[in-house]
């Protein structure tokens, strides 16, 4: 799983043209006799749409892929249907995008990056220009090397 999911604006254009062309691959494979195989399909799609993005977009993409399969593969032409394996299709794709949506919210939440604990106030600096000048930004070590060749005129 991925550390950061996608945005919702880049997951769910992402997941409805997964599921375009699963369904314009189904339908020209045949799956208008087997439709069980473009449900199949499109639970692939849900399920990437799952681990790849937020929940709000996986719900986006099943809504989308039911759509698509009850219009292009059990209602031929574009127009949707209610029967039983719409409710069918629909049922196996909103529980696909639930639980999917679930785990994956949930590895989000088991790989959260919690940043460590300080050990100390930060150094201030005391000098009124240069690095470290501005109120709680911490000053440069002291000592060690300078940082610039003093003057000394022009080098030979």
């Amino acid at each position: 799983m991925r550390d950061k999911p996608l945005p919702t604006g880049f997951g769910f254009p992402l997941g409805f043209a997964a599921a375009i062309a699963v369904t314009i691959g189904a339908v020209a494979a045949g799956a208008t006799r087997q439709p069980g195989w473009s449900v199949a399909a499109l639970v692939l799609v849900v399920a990437a749409a799952a681990v790849l993005s937020t929940p709000l977009a996986v719900l986006g993409t099943a809504l989308v892929s039911w759509a698509l399969h009850d219009g292009f593969v059990l209602g031929r032409g574009g127009d949707l249907v209610f029967t039983r394996d719409s409710a069918l299709a629909a049922a196996v794709l909103a529980g696909t995008a639930l639980l999917g949506a679930a785990l994956a919210r949930l590895s989000l939440l088991d790989n959260a990056n919690v940043p460590a604990q300080r050990t100390g106030p930060p150094v201030l600096s005391g000098r009124s220009s240069g690095a470290g000048a501005y109120r709680g930004t911490p000053a440069p070590p002291r000592g060690g090397p300078p940082t610039r060749r003093p003057w000394r005129g022009p080098v030979r």
